[in-house]
């Protein structure tokens, strides 16, 4: 914008509004939120928005900026026991071995793969689809009244997106934006909006605290949306700022741009990594009791049932 400004000979002032919405269209045609503000000229012109049908009604729109997606995220999980690891040792190679190796040796290269198995956790994630994210019942925090809230609300009942609808817990409380990034990060819900906004938040905050605490789902959702900037009805800027946007664009520099303001939120979407070494726990070894206490349990009954039902006559010693 700084970049656009100069190059107009105009002079750059943001206004923020926190507590504020993108805003919504009223049946008499006027709009409430930012979009209200526009509309009663007391703005130039908003940051870059999604565009809708209703929108393009009302105010002017500049050439495209972006292509994207709406996405999730939440708390990224924490590291636990894998359950499963006594049987991973288990491999094609060694049940081949099974039937070739004495059971002294099968006991020893098990003991050796079962202590490497154990030391590798298990990290799942709580959800990686919208599907799994409608069906984990967590609670999710949207932007009031922006495309993927009024998106949701409008959506079949039974469909994917009409039940994550169902999932939306702040659609009756005011549209705190501030508490709703505070909370994401603080694990209290889910946060879904486009990705560009997932990824800024997700930036600003590794920028600040230099740790990954949350991820977001690797599938997209309501897509595509575009990105571009509202003016008011027959704005002078509209025309000088597309022909920037465009040349901005078609010479790579707005994704030359948008990559590098972004640059710490790449550091957040790689797996997650599990620190070499890690001290085994009591959960390593849930597999293994369970075998022996499987072991145990089959000897017992076994032992019941030739006692009990099987029980051999006993023999009388003849009388003198």
């Amino acid at each position: 914008m700084q970049m656009a400004a100069t190059m107009m000979g105009r002079c750059l002032e943001y206004n923020v509004l926190v507590e504020g919405e993108s805003g919504k269209r009223f049946p008499n045609g006027s709009w409430n939120g930012l979009l209200g503000l526009l509309y009663k000229n007391e703005f130039d012109m908003t940051l870059p928005m999604q565009l809708s049908e209703e929108r393009m009604e009302s105010f002017e729109v500049s050439k495209y900026l972006f292509i994207e997606q709406h996405s999730a995220g939440y708390s990224r999980p924490a590291v636990t026991s894998d359950i499963a690891g006594f049987i991973k040792p288990f491999t094609p190679w060694v049940m081949t071995g099974l039937w070739l190796l004495l059971s002294l040796i099968l006991a020893t290269v098990y003991r050796g793969n079962l202590k490497a198995m154990l030391i590798l956790p298990s990290v799942s994630l709580p959800f990686n689809t919208l599907e799994e994210l409608a069906s984990s019942g967590l609670p999710v925090w949207v932007p009031l009244n922006s495309m993927l809230h009024l998106a949701a609300y409008h959506a079949e009942a039974n469909s994917s997106l009409g039940r994550f609808n169902r999932s939306i817990y702040n659609a009756d409380q005011p549209n705190n934006i501030t508490s709703g990034i505070i909370d994401y990060f603080g694990g209290k819900h889910v946060m879904a909006a486009p990705r560009s906004a997932m990824l800024q938040v997700t930036h600003a905050y590794y920028s600040k605290s230099g740790i990954c605490t949350n991820f977001i789902m690797k599938e997209t959702f309501l897509s595509p949306n575009i990105g571009v900037f509202f003016f008011a009805k027959g704005s002078p800027i509209k025309a000088k700022l597309d022909f920037i946007l465009q040349g901005l664009r078609e010479f790579g520099i707005l994704d030359y741009l948008y990559t590098k303001a972004l640059s710490n939120a790449t550091e957040c979407l790689k797996p997650i990594k599990v620190k070499s070494g890690r001290a085994l726990d009591v959960g390593d070894f849930y597999g293994v009791f369970s075998i022996y206490a499987g072991g145990v349990l089959v000897a017992g009954v076994s032992f019941v049932l030739e006692m009990v039902v099987f029980k051999p006559p006993l023999s009388s010693s003849p009388s003198p």
